[in-house]
């Protein structure tokens, strides 16, 4: 997969992670991550976001089934 980079978490534990369209790198959001929410995304390859207001991990699109 390449050369990893250490991330640096906040003193929350959260990192800020910005989803850009592949083609035209449109900036679509700024979302959380935290450790759990990178490895699953890493792992899954799907989004899954830390919620700061429901301290919850969040699965993109998960209840809208657009993931």
């Amino acid at each position: 997969m390449g050369q990893q980079v250490p991330i640096a978490f906040n003193d929350q534990g959260l990192v800020p992670c910005i989803v850009q369209d592949a083609v035209t790198q449109q900036v679509l959001m700024m979302a959380w991550m935290n450790q759990e929410a990178l490895t699953r995304t890493v792992q899954s390859g799907e989004a899954v976001f830390w919620s700061r207001s429901r301290q919850a991990l969040w699965h993109k699109g998960a209840t809208s089934g657009n993931t």
